[in-house]
């Protein structure tokens, strides 16, 4: 589940060009169908991506590592 969590918030990010939150990852998973088994699947999402080495942390969302966070 995480590699796929993962593939998705990465796809969503580049098309939207911005940092994304938990609540917006999720509700995209939740649109293209992709579930989380969770007692609570916002906080399960962000510590996937949080602790996924790809993504970074930036104000009220996330970010790529290593890359400029968009104006």
């Amino acid at each position: 589940m995480a590699e796929t969590v993962r593939r998705a918030t990465r796809e969503l990010i580049r098309r939207e060009g911005r940092p994304m939150n938990r609540v917006e990852i999720l509700a995209h998973l939740r649109h293209v169908g992709i579930e989380i088994a969770a007692a609570d699947p916002g906080k399960r999402v962000g510590k996937i991506v949080w602790a996924s080495n790809e993504y970074r942390h930036v104000g009220q969302g996330y970010w790529f590592k290593g890359e400029p966070v968009p104006e």
